[in-house]
Parts: structure tokens; sequence; C-alpha cells
């Protein structure tokens, strides 16, 4: 979606917020020659030039800006619930029974296999609390496993930029069969907390909001950065991987933050890598079926189904919008609420309700149309249905 008024859940371990301008050591120069001058002026104008020209290109770059211009050139401020061009656009995979992103085939409909691991608020019923004593072995600087935090794929390793990650998730309480191996970790420097003395537990892009996700990260081994740049480090303090141990509720917080702490999310629509495990295959029939504009229960070959968060829309600038969920425990009453969707104009998943007019319906939309690995899809809608 473009434009959602909660955090992303999201890997992604790149501190966008973090990044400070960092100036090179002042230090006697030569004097620069009047050709050199002149490189230096061609060189900026071109790029001045480049980056125009691609801000301009670039479609729906900016979530807040509403105007659109229709086929006629008419400004209209109220943009469509079937826009096409970005992460609404979706393609039906017979041959592999899969769901992708038309623009980005790569990536298609999954979950996570257990809940992520999020900041909450410090007084929610999701926030996780750990024993006191496992809490004071850390402080101590004793290694120890913090169930219930898991990987969420066993020997996997995602990557991003100059950034090394592993997803990580929690288990169901009293269920460790959910993990293979107890995340060992210890508590360095009264600050970090290191998983097997390499990764650092992470704040996604360092926003401390409820609902963002968190995960263990590392650099990269052979990091690459531009000569004005910060080299990365994994242990890097004033950010995302600053942590205090909370004795007196046994919740960990950041450090800056201490309303936040470690929690449960809720699983929901993702995009993963469409060779993934985590992809969903549907049942070929069905999704068939679909495809030639029937409707179908959005639930995979292993029974497992997309639901709402929450019955009614919620809104934001120009968006209605219901988040998506995922339940997979298989009873009745949860499969009544797996969604029904039908495939529009061979492009849109459309959400089918018969007493719903098809002009009031939501759509599949991938959060803010960024084609990255793990971003959420929910519901999306705007105040027309069509231009």
């Amino acid at each position: 979606m473009r434009t959602m008024s909660k955090p992303l859940y999201t890997a992604v371990p790149v501190s966008i917020s973090s990044g400070d301008n960092i100036s090179p050591v002042k230090e006697e120069k030569p004097k620069r020659s009047v050709q050199s001058k002149l490189l230096t002026f061609v060189l900026i104008s071109a790029f001045v030039v480049a980056f125009t020209r691609t801000c301009n290109s670039t479609p729906y770059l900016n979530p807040q800006d509403a105007d659109a211009k229709t086929d006629s050139g008419k400004d209209d401020k109220l943009q469509p619930t079937l826009l096409p061009g970005g992460g609404r656009d979706w393609s039906i995979d017979l041959v592999n029974n899969k769901i992708t992103a038309k623009h980005a085939p790569e990536f298609a409909l999954g979950s996570l296999p257990l809940d992520p691991l999020i900041l909450t608020s410090r007084n929610d019923g999701n926030a996780i609390r750990f024993s006191q004593e496992l809490l004071k072995k850390m402080s101590q600087g004793n290694e120890v496993p913090l169930t219930p935090l898991c990987r969420q794929f066993e020997d996997k390793v995602d990557s991003a930029s100059n950034w090394d990650y592993v997803v990580t998730g929690v288990s169901e309480e009293g269920d460790h069969d959910q993990c293979k191996d107890a995340l060992i970790v210890s508590y360095v420097d009264k600050n970090f907390i290191v998983l097997n003395g390499l990764w650092a537990l992470d704040v996604a892009f360092w926003k401390f909001e409820e609902g963002n996700g968190v995960n263990f990260v590392k650099v990269v081994d052979h990091p690459k950065t531009k000569w004005w740049e910060k080299k990365p480090k994994t242990l890097e303090y004033g950010g995302g991987r600053d942590w205090i141990l909370n004795m007196d509720d046994g919740t960990i917080s950041p450090k800056n933050h201490p309303g936040l702490v470690l929690g449960r999310g809720a699983k929901s629509l993702i995009i993963v890598d469409s060779e993934s495990d985590v992809a969903w295959k549907f049942n070929g029939d069905a999704l068939a079926s679909l495809k030639d504009g029937n409707v179908m229960k959005l639930e995979n070959e292993n029974g497992v189904g997309a639901l709402k968060e929450q019955e009614n829309e919620q809104y934001f600038q120009e968006w209605r919008y219901i988040l998506s969920a995922i339940r997979n425990d298989g009873s009745v009453s949860q499969n009544e609420k797996v969604i029904d969707v039908r495939y529009i104009d061979d492009n849109y998943l459309a959400l089918y309700a018969e007493d719903i007019p098809e002009e009031k319906s939501l759509v599949l939309d991938v959060s803010f149309w960024s084609m990255f690995q793990y971003n959420s899809v929910n519901y999306v809608g705007g105040w027309v249905y069509r231009y």
C-alpha cells in the first residue's frame, strides 16, 4: 500500500534514519587548476540533471501526493481503487500455481512461518517477558538461549546493501519444536545483544515505532562504500542496536526508548522470493477458476488462509484500508473468515462479498508499492473505483 497508518513489519536492516552526513577530515589541499574546476562543475551539473529526471520519471514517488491526471488531462484529487502501474498489479502463474507481483515477478504472495519479532509498547499484552534469572545472567555477560526468539528460516541469511540479516520470529508459547536451535546470545558492553558472537539485534531502519520489525544483522564481509561514506559497523552505538534489560518486568527495550519493548507481532500477507518455501502454492483448479473470473478463497494448498485484521475500514489521507492477517489453525470458524477474491481486469485481486458492491471493494496492495522481500500486503481502496 502506498500509504499506511501503521509501520511496516520489515526485515530490511539498513538504518535510513541513522545515516549521518560524514564530512572528510580537513587537510591542506593543493590549488586546483581551471581545468579541474571546470570538470567538477560539469560533473555536478550532470548529476543534478540525472537526479531531476529520475525523480520526475518515478510515478507515485511521494505517497502523500494525491494529485493525478486522468486520460483527459484533467486533475483528479481522488485516485481510484483500480490504480495500475505498481503494487496492485498481480499475475496468476498457472505453471507454478502461484500469484506473483506483475512488475516484480521474482516475488510471490506468501507469509512467514512464525509471528514476527517487533517493537511494542511496554504495557501491551504482546510484550515478551523474559525470566529475571535469564536477564540477570545476560547482564553478567553470560551466553543464554533467548527463548522464545527463533530464526524464521533455518540456515538462511538474507542480504541488503552492505548488510546480512537473519529474519527473526517468536515461537508459540510452549512450542519449542518450532525452533530447531535456540538463539544463543550475549549482552556485549551492556549495550548490544549479540547472536553467536556475530549478529547484533537491530530495529529495522532504526525507526522506533510500535509494530516495526526487529532482526539480527551484521555487516557483509566486504562492504562497499563511497569515499565520503562512513564505514558500516555491526556494533554501532547510538541507534537501533542499543538495548537495556528491564529487570523489574522482564522486558528488553531500546536504550533510548524505554516505553517500547520486544514483542510478538501478527503474521500478515507479504511478498517473498517466488522460489522460497514460504511462497504460497494454490490448488491448480481453484487458481485457474480465479483467472477465469470466478471467486476463490485466498488460502494456500496447506490450508493457510488470508483474513482481515479488523472488519472495519481504516482511513489514511485519500485511502481506505484493512490490514491483512494470517491464520493457520484450520478451525471452521477461522475458515469462514478467509477472504474471497476475484481477479479483475486480468490485473487486480479484489475482495469479494455478496453484500458489498464491487465499486466499494478493496484490492490487494503491496505496502508503499515497494518491491522488497517480506514487505507487507494489505487491502486498499480509494474513494472512486475507476478513473
